[in-house]
C-alpha cells in the first residue's frame, strides 16, 4: 500500500513538474564529454560547453582544481586541437579554466560555422567519408521553337528547368561541411534535336587542390538564332559577364561572391548546320566570403590569437593576464618547445 501511494505522489509530481528535455547543450556536453574523457584521455575535474548561436561559436570550459592541473592541459592544447579536428568537422573555443584560484588560460580556435553545420555535430563522433569524384547528371526538354527554354540550365523567370545550379549547389555545401574544400572539375552538356530538344548535363565534383572553397555553380548565356547569340556572350562585358553574374539574386540569397570563374564556355549549333536554335552558355564557380576555405579557418585565428585574457573574468570567476613563468620555470606555449615534454 505505501508502494502504490509513493507511485502515486510521483505520478501527480511528474504531471506537475516534467522534466525538461534535453537541449542542444545537453546532448553537445554528453557527446563531447564522452569523447574527450573516455577517448581523447583529456583529464579534468568539470566539464561545460556553451553555444552562442549569433557568434556560431561552440566554447568548452575544461575545468581543473588547481593550476598545475591546468598547466598540464595547457602544455597538451595543440593535441587536444588535433584530435578534436580530426574526429569533428569543426574548430571550438576552449577554454582551461582554474575554478578556486584566479588564473585562466584560452587555447583558442574560432569556429566559423553556420548554425545548422553545427547540429550536424550532434551525436557524430567521425568525419562523414566523402569519396571523390562526385558525378551528378540531370536532363530537361524544350519544344523546337524555344530557345530561351533550351539554354535554361536551372530555371526562367516562369520556374524551374534545367535545375542544375539547384541540384549542384547543396551537394557542394554537403562536401564542404563534411570537411572538404570542394571543386567543380568538369561540366560536360549534350543537346540533341529529334520532335524536340533534349538537353543532358553531367558536373564533375572533386576535392579543391587550388586551396579555394567553390561552393556555387551558376550560369548565364542566349539561345536563339544569329551571330549574336554568340558575340554577346562574355566574361568580361554583358549580362553574361562575372561581374553581373554576382551581382544576380539567386547568388545574393546564398552570400556574398569572394571568387567566381569560369568552368566551361559551352557552344551548340554555332555553325548553324542544325535547323533551329544556338545556344552560348558561360557556366562559372564561385567562393563565398561565407564560406571560407577550411585551412584559412585555422590561420586567420592563429593570426588574430590574444596577448591578454579574452576576458576579466568567466562566469564570475576573475582572471589574471597571460603567466610568463609558471612555478618559476618560462611557460613554454606548445609542447614541441618544451624539452621536457619532447
Amino acid at each position: 500500500m505505501f508502494g502504490l501511494y509513493n507511485k502515486l505522489i510521483n505520478l501527480i509530481f511528474s504531471y506537475l513538474f516534467p522534466l525538461p528535455k534535453p537541449t542542444k547543450e545537453d546532448r553537445l556536453i554528453r557527446v563531447m564529454g564522452e569523447y574527450l574523457k573516455l577517448i581523447a584521455d583529456v583529464p579534468f575535474v568539470d566539464f561545460n560547453i556553451k553555444i552562442h548561436d549569433k557568434e556560431s561559436l561552440v566554447e568548452i570550459y575544461l575545468i581543473y582544481d588547481t593550476w598545475e592541473n591546468t598547466y598540464l592541459c595547457i602544455k597538451q592544447e595543440h593535441t587536444i586541437e588535433r584530435d578534436m579536428s580530426n574526429m569533428f568537422p569543426y574548430g571550438f573555443i576552449v577554454n582551461a579554466v582554474v575554478s578556486n584560484t584566479n588564473y585562466g588560460i584560452f587555447i583558442i580556435m574560432n569556429l566559423q560555422e553556420q548554425v545548422s553545420r553545427i547540429k550536424t555535430m550532434m551525436g557524430v563522433l567521425t568525419e562523414d567519408e566523402v569519396t571523390f569524384p562526385i558525378i551528378k547528371s540531370g536532363s530537361y526538354t524544350a519544344p523546337l521553337k524555344n530557345c530561351d527554354r533550351l539554354h535554361a540550365f536551372n530555371d526562367t523567370k516562369s520556374g524551374p528547368v534545367g535545375k542544375m545550379n539547384d541540384i549542384v549547389n547543396p551537394i557542394l555545401l554537403d562536401v564542404y561541411n563534411k570537411g572538404f574544400n570542394p571543386d567543380i572539375t568538369d561540366i560536360e552538356v549534350n543537346i540533341t534535336r529529334g520532335s524536340q530538344y533534349t538537353v543532358e548535363w553531367t558536373d564533375t565534383i572533386n576535392e579543391s587542390t587550388d586551396g579555394n572553397a567553390w561552393v556555387g555553380l551558376y550560369s548565364r548565356g542566349h539561345g536563339g538564332r544569329g551571330s549574336w547569340v554568340f558575340s554577346d556572350v562574355s566574361t568580361t562585358e554583358g549580362h553574361a559577364s562575372i561581374e553581373d553574374c554576382k551581382k544576380s539574386n539567386y547568388i545574393r540569397k546564398r552570400g556574398t561572391v569572394d571568387e567566381m570563374v569560369l568552368v566551361k564556355d559551352y557552344e551548340f549549333n554555332k555553325d548553324g548546320k542544325i535547323d533551329g536554335c544556338q545556344v552560348n552558355q558561360l557556366f562559372y564557380k564561385y567562393t563565398l566570403k561565407e564560406y571560407p576555405t577550411l585551412e584559412e579557418k585555422v590561420d586567420d585565428t592563429k593570426k588574430e590569437l590574444p596577448t591578454e585574457p579574452r576576458r576579466k573574468e568567466i562566469d564570475g570567476i576573475p582572471t589574471e593576464p597571460r603567466r610568463q613563468e609558471v612555478d618559476g620555470a618560462p611557460y613554454l606555449k606548445t609542447m614541441l618547445d618544451n624539452p621536457d615534454y619532447q
